[in-house]
């Protein structure tokens, strides 16, 4: 997902312990782009590795919200809604879920998440969201809106 990405990643998890395979994929992606990296978690639950991690790179921000349960994995091309915290223990020993919401597949369902993840956001950090929300209202647009399901029904804007 953050090889993939194009525009923005955005990582949403209580817990952060990010193993060095992903610290790599994700410095490289952020050197050869203008990406940024946005990482919401429980400020508590970091361990000091990760802390070095998340400041040591300008592109990285990182905000904390204490009661956080949620797990989304999103950047402008898609969203992955999960069970898994992004921590090495989870990754190796834990049976988890998760789901992929294609942007070009399912406009309106991708909205939807990418919405429900910035309205996590405190409002003061919408200033450092802004070319987030500038590329949402290029990727979403009219016809996105009202872009037919699957099964033929279509949602209102």
């Amino acid at each position: 997902m953050i090889e993939e990405a194009s525009q923005y990643i955005l990582l949403i998890t209580p817990y952060v312990q990010v193993e060095r395979r992903v610290q790599t994929i994700a410095e490289n992606k952020l050197k050869q782009s203008n990406i940024s990296l946005l990482v919401v978690c429980r400020g508590q639950k970091l361990d000091n590795k990760s802390k070095f991690w998340l400041n040591s790179n300008e592109k990285i921000k990182c905000i904390f919200i204490e009661n956080l349960h949620a797990k989304c994995y999103l950047n402008d091309k898609e969203a992955i809604l999960t069970s898994m915290n992004l921590y090495t223990y989870s990754m190796v020993n834990n049976i988890e879920f998760g789901i992929v919401v294609n942007k070009d597949d399912e406009p309106l369902e991708y909205r939807k998440i990418f919405n429900e993840c910035r309205s996590l956001l405190p409002e003061q950090e919408n200033v450092h969201l802004s070319k987030i929300q500038a590329i949402a209202k290029v990727v979403f647009t009219a016809n996105e809106f009202f872009s037919p399901h699957r099964d033929g029904t279509v949602d209102p804007a």
